[in-house]
């Protein structure tokens, strides 16, 4: 009796293979490199901001795939007043010498605002070091790399830094970022500036965690258990209108963070309009009435709800600054004729250019009997 052999196909295992193989590295393109399957690309911070509030590393720190890296020097007080010196120096004679005005503008509040620091250290007694700051970007694919770099440009922008890109020094800087090498000095001199220590250490997670406005209602927690505090009106250089989306599976709370919103946004005075065609947030605005009338409007049925577009208000017409009352009515009309112009093309589409006038000149005096 023969024996059978049989044969079996096993399926690769990446996680396995990534864990044993070692991960390959190239740096051929000038402004990034492939660290396995990930493109990658590594800034530093050229420029930070002369005052900083605080937690405002912590928005640095928290942009998703990133790794961001602090490396600090101590100077003596002499070296750093001889570098802010110069600096100075520098700012203002280039500001005097240029004849670009947005430049010039740069260069003296570059020169101002070195002298204030300066200010602070003779006052104060505040201790200057230098601060290197690189921040890494890794993407899954072309399309999700590029989003998370401008995505990371904004934030870093908004923050008040400058951000620049390591061409031709990839390989260097990601030596410097990783904890198997020693920092790079070449990426140092690249990327050291003078700040005050305070100020770093107030920028850090714990000093200001998670996402804080400073103002406006409590919203929830984040994952590590820090409060929320959410402002919809703030603006800064990265929120520029207060657009939101909220977005989840069903059941996770979408509806409950809506009115949430809803309700902290009325208590605060601001004017609330929802479309509710569920009608889940009727509750919410029987709660707040005015002058004890509730303010929901049924659109699709009922005598007390539905809304007619040809209906003229005595109050519409009231308010204006008009002696003679029938012209109190004929400005009031001509403003409601005017915003029934488009709602005639859509009920009529068929209607004829000569016949329009016509029925817009009917409805005027059968709003003109009626009042």
């Amino acid at each position: 009796m023969k024996n059978k052999k049989y044969q079996f196909e096993i399926e690769e295992n990446n996680v396995i293979r990534a864990a044993i193989a070692p991960m390959g590295i190239d740096f051929r393109p000038n402004t990034r490199f492939y660290m396995g399957d990930y493109i990658c690309r590594i800034y530093a911070i050229m420029q930070y901001p002369p005052t900083q509030e605080y937690g405002w590393v912590s928005k640095i720190n928290n942009i998703a795939g990133t790794i961001v890296n602090f490396t600090s020097t101590p100077i003596t007080e002499t070296n750093i007043v001889e570098q802010l010196s110069k600096i100075i120096n520098a700012s203002r004679a280039e500001a005097e010498n240029t004849r670009d005005a947005l430049q010039r503008q740069r260069k003296t509040k570059t020169a101002d605002d070195t002298t204030r620091l300066m200010a602070r250290m003779e006052e104060n007694n505040e201790k200057i070091a230098k601060f290197c700051c690189t921040v890494m970007v890794m993407g899954n694919d072309e399309i999700d790399f590029e989003q998370k770099c401008n995505r990371v440009e904004s934030i870093i922008s908004g923050v008040g830094c400058k951000l620049r890109c390591l061409s031709r020094m990839q390989k260097d800087a990601w030596k410097h970022i990783s904890p198997s090498y020693a920092p790079v000095e070449l990426i140092g001199d690249v990327g050291n500036r003078p700040m005050p220590v305070n100020a770093f250490y107030g920028g850090f997670p714990f000093q200001n965690s998670g996402f804080n406005d400073g103002v406006g209602y409590y919203l929830g927690v984040d994952n590590d258990g820090a409060p929320i505090i959410f402002d919809l009106w703030k603006r800064d250089g990265a929120r520029t209108n207060s657009n939101i989306s909220i977005i989840g599976g069903s059941g996770k709370g979408k509806t409950t963070l809506i009115k949430h919103i809803i309700v902290s946004e009325l208590i605060r005075g601001t004017k609330v309009i929802v479309i509710d065609p569920e009608t889940e947030y009727k509750a919410i605005c029987d709660m707040f009435r005015e002058d004890g009338i509730s303010r929901w409007i049924d659109a699709c049925g009922g005598r007390n709800g539905m809304i007619n577009p040809l209906q003229v208000r005595p109050n519409h017409f009231r308010t204006r600054k008009k002696k003679n009352p029938r012209a109190r009515v004929s400005v009031s009309l001509h403003y409601i004729l005017k915003r029934l112009k488009s709602s005639l093309n859509c009920i009529f589409p068929n209607l004829l250019r000569y016949r329009k006038p016509y029925l817009r000149k009917g409805l005027s005096l059968c709003m003109r009997n009626s009042i």
